[in-house]
């Protein structure tokens, strides 16, 4: 993949890993650094508010708060499979930190009843 730099013309070759829960992508050197390697940034797909096709067949769009990420693909077809994988990817982290938010409030509920219950008892 490539991504797009924040001068909007122009692309940087990147090395891209899809992990459990965040998007990782190489990023290029800085010139204070010699040209030398850039390192690696990640994303929390968790805050990807969405993933869009983007101006190009090749293109798509990893919006994370105001500020939309532009990355490249090598075919349309590789596009659509990264669009894909990420968004479901995404989706998954949102619905599993919603069941957890869930299982804490749940769990929160029952200790109080619980709570409740013993003191009535005594």
């Amino acid at each position: 993949l490539e991504l797009l730099l924040d001068d909007g013309s122009t692309w940087h070759p990147c090395m891209v890993i899809l992990d459990e829960d965040r998007l990782w992508y190489s990023v290029p050197p800085s010139a204070s650094s010699g040209g030398v390697g850039g390192g690696m940034a990640s994303v929390g797909l968790g805050s990807c508010d969405r993933v869009l096709e983007g101006d190009e067949k090749r293109q798509f769009k990893l919006c994370v708060g105001s500020r939309p990420m532009t990355f490249r693909a090598k075919s349309g077809s590789d596009q659509e499979s990264w669009l894909l994988v990420i968004a479901r990817q995404a989706t998954h982290i949102k619905e599993r930190d919603i069941l957890r938010q869930a299982d804490r409030i749940l769990a929160g509920i029952e200790l109080q009843r619980s709570s409740q219950r013993l003191a009535s008892l005594e």
